[in-house]
């Protein structure tokens, strides 16, 4: 989400570079103020003050339903569900959504399945990726792993392997 206090679109956050400065026209002297207060304290308060209530930005009913439903379908969710439960159509919901996060609804969907997977992965280790791909929604296991791969530039196999030699070398620190 875009914090409030930034005055660009969403949508154009993506691949480029901005001067916070430039984007938000009272960050300057806000800014100041906490880099030049001598206590941590007070910087924090400063921060609680004025920029925190501006960290989640605005976004549409639609969007927030889009995320809503991606979330509770742990991003097991077609546009066409999204059609019928917002009663806007395809594009009007991309293009909200798009300039509300900078993604596209299919992205989100994207990312959040990653994540139910990583989650799983983290919590049961006696799933197939087979059942995992079925049980998340994708077409077939090998859909499953190119996404997952794609987004966490590692397989599910791989990852799982880590997390186990991790959670194994903690074991043997703490021993």
């Amino acid at each position: 989400m875009i914090p409030g206090f930034i005055n660009v679109m969403a949508e154009d956050l993506t691949e480029r570079e901005w001067n916070l400065l430039e984007v938000s026209a009272f960050a300057q002297p806000i800014f100041e103020s906490i880099v030049n207060a001598p206590v941590l304290q007070d910087q924090i308060k400063l921060f609680n003050d004025y920029l925190a209530p501006r960290l989640m930005g605005r976004t549409s009913k639609l969007t927030a339903m889009v995320i809503q439903q991606a979330l509770a379908h742990r991003g097991d969710l077609r546009i066409q569900q999204l059609e019928d439960l917002s009663g806007y159509t395809s594009r009007t919901i991309h293009r909200q959504f798009s300039q509300d996060t900078g993604l596209s609804p299919k992205t989100f969907c994207r990312i959040i399945r990653c994540q139910a997977a990583l989650e799983s992965l983290n919590t049961r280790h006696d799933l197939s990726f087979s059942d995992l791909a079925l049980d998340l929604g994708f077409s077939d296991q090998s859909h499953f792993l190119r996404d997952f791969k794609k987004l966490v530039s590692t397989t599910p196999c791989d990852y799982q392997r880590k997390m186990l030699q991790s959670a194994c070398n903690e074991r043997i620190r703490f021993a």
